[in-house]
């Protein structure tokens, strides 16, 4: 049995939904100064101040993400200002393919049946890997990491490494471990599962 030894998931424990992560949320407008989601997309930061008056006493700072512009500022009017933020449905809430009546599908090595992650974990299904089509996946579980190695791929340079089942060693896809163009900073720390690779389990 694959289970024996690994480390199981429940997709419809209370806690296993996807984190807030910048990569799955759309900042509209951000007056704090410590929103963690300004780390994510082009790092361009511009000096620029004419967009808003802000007083010379309080620094305003911007940073451009993917979609949409943030702005946050230690002036204590932007601090009293409105926030919103507007979260994008995780994909596997947006198609019957990635969900079994609104819970999360669990994915197993398609070998043994470990437990390697689950729907609720996708970032994306547009990639395509050795064997076909893969996801991006946010977090795995009982997988083991080969040597680091620098890949060029059709979207640049990176530098990662294979992962494989701990359980059978079946080779299952790699780990983004650095991105070596600052457009791709998002895929670092996560991985790609290849779908011939593996089998829904739960």
């Amino acid at each position: 049995m694959g289970l024996r030894y690994s480390q199981c998931l429940d997709p419809d424990g209370v806690d296993n939904d996807f984190p807030d992560h910048p990569i799955h949320s759309k900042q509209v407008f951000c007056a704090h100064p410590c929103y963690d989601g300004l780390g994510y997309g082009s790092s361009e930061v511009e000096d620029d101040d004419d967009d808003c008056d802000t007083g010379s006493r309080f620094p305003v700072f911007y940073a451009r993400g993917p979609t949409t512009r943030f702005l946050y500022s230690h002036s204590p009017r932007f601090m009293a200002a409105s926030s919103s933020l507007s979260r994008s449905k995780p994909l596997f809430r947006k198609t019957s393919k990635y969900n079994k009546n609104g819970i999360a599908i669990t994915y197993g090595c398609g070998q043994c049946l470990t437990h390697l992650s689950s729907s609720n974990q996708i970032i994306s299904d547009q990639y395509t890997g050795k064997t076909g089509d893969a996801l991006l996946i946010n977090s795995v579980v009982n997988v083991v990491l080969g040597e680091p190695e620098v890949r060029e791929m059709t979207s640049g340079l990176y530098t990662v490494c294979d992962i494989k089942c701990h359980q059978c060693h079946k080779l299952l896809g790699w780990k983004y471990i650095k991105s070596h163009q600052a457009s791709q900073k998002f895929k670092e720390q996560r991985y790609i599962l290849e779908i011939n690779n593996m089998k829904v389990v739960a």
